[in-house]
């Protein structure tokens, strides 16, 4: 049975569901072009997956850049929820070695 909690965290997140993405601008550590990753973002219960197709097999298999997982700490509004995600995929790009951070 789930929670009026997590009832009420569930519907603040679909009320705001077609903002569902982080797009992050990144560049290539093998080319050094700018480029883009946009972490698509879903809800499943308590826990928000954000994820984003690779370019090559190597960066699909990848778990530090192509899948981020975090359970929601539902006493804090959707949006501290995705602040925290949000910089989860950020560690995630720092961490890979596909991509570093633009400078822009």
């Amino acid at each position: 049975m789930e929670s009026k909690k997590l009832v009420k965290f569930q519907n603040d997140w679909n009320n705001v569901n077609k903002f569902s993405m982080f797009e992050i601008e990144v560049i290539n550590k093998q080319t050094s072009e700018q480029d883009w990753i946009i972490f698509n973002i879903e809800l499943h219960g308590s826990t928000f997956y954000a994820y984003h197709v690779g370019l090559t097999e190597k960066q699909n298999k990848s778990k530090k850049v192509a899948f981020v997982k975090q359970v929601c700490d539902i006493d804090f509004s959707v949006d501290e929820n995705l602040q925290s995600l949000y910089y989860n995929c950020i560690d995630a790009i720092l961490s890979s070695d596909f991509y570093t951070l633009s400078d822009n």
